[in-house]
């Protein structure tokens, strides 16, 4: 009996000494988990900014070189009279428009020597919206329609970009200049806008466009972080959340209050299978847009549990 008492008594000591160093070790691997998370996002964090601000310069940069093209300001020149001058203008444009667009693609695809260290050649790829626009804001070629090009002055066949986009008077009146911006396209669009200039005549712009998230997606892989856009209180798009973007979606309007309020802690989001660490951060310095936001965020739940199984 008092064997059997012993065994007992060892075995219940035995037990609650495992269950303390188990809550122990759980509590001190949560805890350590957590401020690994938290460093990881604020290292993304940190990174995605400088990102998006190389992108934004980058993205402008490549506007003012195409605009510097100097067959685009000969081109430009062209004297306009009737439908037959439109195109003429338009072909002519259109070809060199084409000429950048491969030039930007090689570059991308590393066919030429991209390491000039010139900011334009800087994960230089290829346009998602390359236009070019005369002094009146009227659409001269588009490099994704060949056959779009306004006809007249009053642009009633086809495009008045700058009124669709008023922000880009700004390039094309008195005090020309170049700016970069966030457009609304059915997603979020960073363009770069550069007056094409003459002496002291302004002949148009260049406009290129590129999906916000579309630079560098190798180099956001490389956080260990998904990324994302919120843009006028939407999401636009992330790396790697798929489907669960609509579920984070709902959540949109609480994280940018809880973001106002305490701006550089990370925020618990619960997901369909899975609870996601955030961090978000404001893009600024856009000609017209506001209320740009990013998030970078990582997998608070799997990271837990595979931490927690060992």
């Amino acid at each position: 009996m008092f064997r059997v008492l012993i065994t007992v008594g060892l075995t219940l000591i035995f037990a609650f000494v495992s269950m303390a160093v188990y809550t122990t070790v759980g509590t001190h691997t949560r805890t350590e988990v957590e401020l690994q998370l938290h460093e990881r996002l604020k290292g993304a964090h940190q990174s995605i900014t400088h990102l998006q601000q190389l992108s934004n310069s980058a993205t402008l940069a490549r506007a003012k070189e195409v605009a510097r093209d100097k067959n685009l300001v000969e081109s430009m020149r062209i004297e306009v009279e009737g439908e037959e001058g439109y195109l003429k203008r338009h072909q002519v444009v259109l070809n060199i428009v084409n000429k950048w667009k491969g030039e930007l693609t090689r570059r991308s695809q590393g066919a030429i020597d991209s390491s000039s260290g010139r900011l334009e050649d800087w994960q230089a790829k290829k346009p998602y919206f390359f236009n070019i626009i005369d002094s009146n804001g009227l659409l001269v070629a588009d490099m994704n329609n060949a056959r779009s090009f306004a006809k007249t002055e009053s642009a009633k066949e086809y495009s008045n970009i700058s009124k669709k986009y008023p922000i880009l008077n700004a390039a094309l009146g008195k005090d020309a200049e170049s700016f970069y911006d966030v457009w609304q396209v059915g997603h979020q669009l960073l363009v770069g806008v550069s007056p094409i200039i003459e002496g002291d005549q302004v002949l148009g712009a260049v406009v290129i466009g590129y999906h916000i998230n579309q630079s560098s997606e190798e180099y956001k892989r490389s956080l260990l972080a998904d990324v994302g856009y919120f843009f006028q209180g939407k999401l636009q798009g992330s790396s790697t959340l798929g489907k669960e973007e609509s579920v984070l979606e709902e959540s949109v309007s609480q994280l940018l209050e809880t973001y106002k309020r305490t701006p550089y802690t990370p925020i618990k989001v619960k997901l369909n299978d899975r609870t996601l660490l955030l961090r978000l951060g404001e893009v600024s310095g856009h000609k017209s847009s506001e209320k740009v936001h990013f998030f970078v965020a990582v997998n608070w739940s799997d990271t837990l549990e595979n931490a927690m199984s060992i």
